[in-house]
């Protein structure tokens, strides 16, 4: 069980990874065709959905083996902390993200779908023996 929290930990760094990967690039690629204030409106969207992310990978996964109610407790908290994190740093980034909000909003998408992507590209089925 313990293996299977470090197994997780690292699937988050490399999600968190591929989350300012993703910001980053489309970000570039918005800053060719859209322009500066879009451009970073877009990464720190982005940004803050994968912050929150990492800190709730962070504390979902730390800790060690305990009882399932304590640990689906700090789960909840966790969840709960991710979206805080998030739309603190929204708030915080709001200066430039209200100049450009359309950017915003698809860069806050697209931090979601590099998550969904990445569950659905991660998956592995095994089957007993």
């Amino acid at each position: 069980m313990g293996n299977h929290f470090l197994v997780q930990r690292s699937k988050n760094v490399r999600l968190f990874a591929a989350q300012l990967a993703s910001a980053g690039l489309f970000g570039a690629i918005w800053l060719l065709f859209g322009g500066y204030v879009q451009a970073l409106a877009f990464a720190l969207s982005a940004l803050s959905v994968a912050l929150g992310g990492w800190v709730q990978s962070l504390l979902a996964f730390s800790g060690g083996v305990q009882p399932a109610a304590v640990w689906f407790g700090r789960f909840v908290v966790a969840l709960l902390l991710k979206w805080l994190v998030v739309f603190v740093l929204l708030m915080v980034f709001m200066k430039w993200l209200a100049k450009a909000p359309f950017a915003a909003i698809v860069g806050f998408g697209v931090s979601l779908l590099v998550i969904q992507l990445f569950n659905f590209f991660d998956a592995k089925v095994t089957r007993g023996r």
